[in-house]
């Protein structure tokens, strides 16, 4: 029993020791990056240098493109109105 509250107290204070150390890098970085120009300071955004790559839907969306475009071929006059909507809202901006 005692063995286990040791092991359990070891590993708390490993886990603590790892989280400041992080912290302190944080801070250190951060420090770094901030500059004062003239009567202002100038802070760069804190961007994560190892990240992962957010994959985009292009096929997904392009499938789906060709797919509505399909449909709505075989209903000419569906088309047409659709047409007509996009035109106005492109002709709004």
């Amino acid at each position: 029993m005692m063995i286990r509250s040791i092991m359990n107290l070891a590993s708390s204070v490993t886990m603590t020791l790892l989280e400041l150390r992080k912290e302190d890098e944080f801070l250190e970085d951060y420090l770094t990056k901030v500059k004062f120009k003239g009567d202002r300071y100038r802070v760069s955004l804190p961007f994560k240098e190892e990240h992962p790559v957010i994959p985009d839907n292009y096929l997904l969306a392009r499938n789906r493109l060709t797919s509505s475009l399909k449909r709505l071929k075989s209903k000419p006059e569906i088309l047409q109105q659709h047409d007509t909507v996009i035109r106005e809202q492109l002709g709004c901006s």
